[in-house]
C-alpha cells in the first residue's frame, strides 16, 4: 500500500483519510469522487492508494468492510462516497430512484447524429456571413469578396 498526502492550502474542516483502490487494471472512479469531494469541501486529504490485490483484500479485512474507497475522518469511519455526501449534509441517490439523464444523452445524440446526416444527404450548404446563416436552398446562391466585405447574390429559382 502506497501512500500519497494532498494538503489544500485551506484544512478548514480537518483532515480525511481515504483509502481507495488504484492498481494496473482498475482505477476506483469512486475513489476519485470522493477525494475530489473532499478537497472541494475543504477537508486536508490523506490520500491512501491500495494498488495491488492482496493490499485491497488486506485493508478489507482489517476495516471489515466489503468495498472501498473507505473514509475516515478524524476516528470515525464515516464510509463510502454515498456515506461521504450524506455525511457532508449533500443529497444522496436513492437505491429505488430511477433516473433518465444517460438515455436522454443517448437520444438527444442520435437526434443531433440523424440530423447531421440528413443535412448531409440533402446536398444543402450553410454557412454564416456576420451572424447571419445562409443556406443554397433558400434561394442564397453565394458571397462573393467586394472591397474587403461580403456581398451576397441572390438567385431566385
Amino acid at each position: 500500500m502506497s501512500t500519497a498526502t494532498a494538503t489544500p492550502t485551506s484544512s478548514k474542516q480537518g483532515t480525511a483519510r481515504v483509502y481507495r483502490m488504484k492498481t494496473e487494471e482498475h482505477l476506483c472512479p469512486f475513489g476519485l469522487k470522493t477525494v475530489d469531494l473532499l478537497k472541494r469541501k475543504g477537508y486536508r486529504v490523506e490520500d491512501h492508494t491500495l494498488t495491488s490485490r492482496q493490499a485491497i483484500d488486506e485493508f478489507k479485512q482489517g476495516a471489515g468492510v466489503d468495498t472501498t474507497p473507505q473514509v475516515y475522518i478524524g476516528d470515525k469511519q464515516v464510509g463510502g462516497y454515498e456515506e461521504v455526501r450524506a455525511y457532508l449534509g449533500l443529497s444522496v441517490p436513492g437505491d429505488k430512484e430511477t433516473t433518465y439523464q444517460p438515455v436522454i444523452a443517448i437520444f438527444a445524440t442520435s437526434l443531433l447524429i440523424g440530423l447531421a446526416v440528413i443535412w448531409a444527404a440533402s446536398g444543402s450548404r450553410v454557412w454564416a456571413d456576420a451572424g447571419v446563416c445562409h443556406c443554397y436552398r433558400h434561394g442564397i446562391v453565394g458571397a462573393t469578396k467586394t472591397a474587403g466585405r461580403r456581398k451576397l447574390q441572390h438567385h431566385v429559382s
